[in-house]
């Protein structure tokens, strides 16, 4: 298993690729897989930060395949 941190770096890096066309969706959650085996899904939020999108990594989890 990957610690948090590891898991919070890569999911930020790939953040960019998920965000929502809608400018109302205030969430998101999506998979990624790490080699050779692990996926993990990661769900962010949406906060309006002097009037711009900020998305906080909020929590993930181990997904078993």
């Amino acid at each position: 298993m990957h610690s948090s941190q590891q898991v919070k770096l890569i999911a930020d890096s790939l953040l960019e690729t998920f965000l929502p066309k809608d400018e109302n969706q205030n969430s998101i959650t999506f998979n990624f897989t790490i080699a050779p085996k692990k996926t993990y899904r990661v769900n962010y939020e949406k906060k309006e930060v002097k009037g711009k999108a900020e998305w906080t990594f909020v929590n993930y989890s181990e997904v078993i395949i």
